[in-house]
């Protein structure tokens, strides 16, 4: 599928999110989330797999008194792909992410190690953070939910990811170059960082004479464990499933959570169930404020759920479009985290959460306070030629 093709499907699966349909009484909370479960579909093509929310009823019944109150008109869906100008500037973001992502990429059988030696300067006071998904495991390969409970090693595929990580990194400027690890407790991120961490050392002991010569202690990245950064826990009930199984379950959560209902929690299992949305967010607030406290290039290892979070969170975007971030394993994204405490607040009312055109009704009102940070690039992946 051709770049302006799946921008086009984009866009019209996103304005019918992002202009919802309105919510009335008539309907509780839980039988409109229900009805958003159902309403996962997947998209696929040689080039993409996108996850899109569809109509919930027929445009032609909105001339019915007694159909549901949630209804949009197809005819005003394209009309507001033209004229919002709000749904604009965030289609821009996607369409520029794909175009550049293919602009870029060239020959897709070319391994690239100099893929982040583009990158524009670090932005005046902040932190760069190279921010990682982990190298593939069998889980990942077998479609099988690994969330915070299932914690399987890499495969031979995620090592040889992995390796790559730290081979592009090792290309970049001194200036920009990462000086520290961070990862989550997960043993998959534990082995990406330790596995990038010794092919940065190795090319680095290895550069060529145009290179300045650097002992072994000064190219050894020390490493440390942030456990906010670990992947999102939707319970018991679904880990180690096959993802086909446990779709509607996951998806249902997650649609709450991009309503507002920021409380809601996965199906509970003897008394155990997943993380809230709150949790989560308390975690990114928490690791953009670890990542902050040094001004020296950091490598930070962690997975696709909870770094497509919070890209959603940087980039003020609905969580629904969050989710349609592609995530390769290996992927690279680059942040620019302020460390002078500058805050950016996040609250019930803002875009993540539908803004003004949310559906439902809050019962309570929220607010985060993320440091601010910049995205500079997301899913960079030239590097894995070959591997994804």
């Amino acid at each position: 599928m051709q770049s302006t093709h799946v921008v086009w499907v984009l866009s019209f699966v996103l304005t019918i999110w992002s202009q919802r349909v309105f919510y009335s009484s008539a309907f509780t909370p839980s039988q409109t989330l229900s009805k958003f479960g159902n309403g996962f579909h997947k998209f696929r093509s040689k080039d993409s797999r996108i996850f899109a929310l569809t109509e919930l009823v027929d445009s032609n019944d909105e001339q019915n008194p007694q159909v549901s109150p949630m209804i949009t008109c197809r005819r005003s869906v394209i009309q507001s792909v033209i004229l919002s100008s709000t749904f604009a500037s965030v289609l821009s973001i996607l369409e520029g992410s794909i175009v550049v992502a293919e602009a870029v990429t060239g020959d897709r059988n070319e391994i690239d190690f100099d893929c982040l030696r583009d990158l524009p300067p670090v932005t005046k006071d902040c932190v760069r953070v190279y921010l990682c998904r982990h190298g593939q495991t069998e889980n990942n390969r077998l479609h099988l939910v690994q969330g915070a409970r299932v914690d399987p090693p890499l495969n031979d595929t995620g090592r040889q990811q992995a390796t790559r990580i730290g081979r592009a990194l090792s290309r970049i400027d001194s200036s920009q170059a990462p000086t520290t690890i961070r990862h989550s407790q997960l043993e998959r991120a534990k082995e990406t960082a330790r596995v990038a961490g010794q092919s940065y050392y190795e090319s680095k002991r290895t550069v060529g004479t145009n290179r300045e010569e650097r002992t072994s202690n000064e190219i050894l990245l020390p490493s440390k464990e942030l456990p906010s950064l670990g992947e999102i826990d939707f319970g018991p009930v679904v880990e180690g499933k096959l993802s086909t199984e446990v779709k509607a379950k996951m998806t249902k959560v997650y649609a709450s959570w991009s309503l507002g209902l920021i409380d809601e929690k996965g199906e509970a299992e003897n008394g155990e169930s997943g993380e809230s949305a709150r949790d989560i967010f308390l975690r990114i607030e928490s690791a953009l404020e670890s990542l902050s406290e040094t001004s020296s290039p950091i490598l930070a290892v962690s997975h696709s759920t909870y770094i497509r979070m919070l890209l959603g969170i940087l980039l003020e975007i609905p969580l629904a479009e969050a989710a349609l971030l592609e995530q390769k394993n290996g992927c690279i994204n680059v942040l620019d985290i302020n460390i002078k405490g500058n805050k950016k607040q996040i609250g019930s009312n803002s875009k993540v959460f539908g803004g003004s055109l949310m559906l439902g009704k809050r019962e309570k009102k929220f607010n985060f306070n993320f440091p601010v940070a910049h995205v500079v690039r997301m899913n960079e992946i030239r590097h894995l030629s070959g591997l994804v």
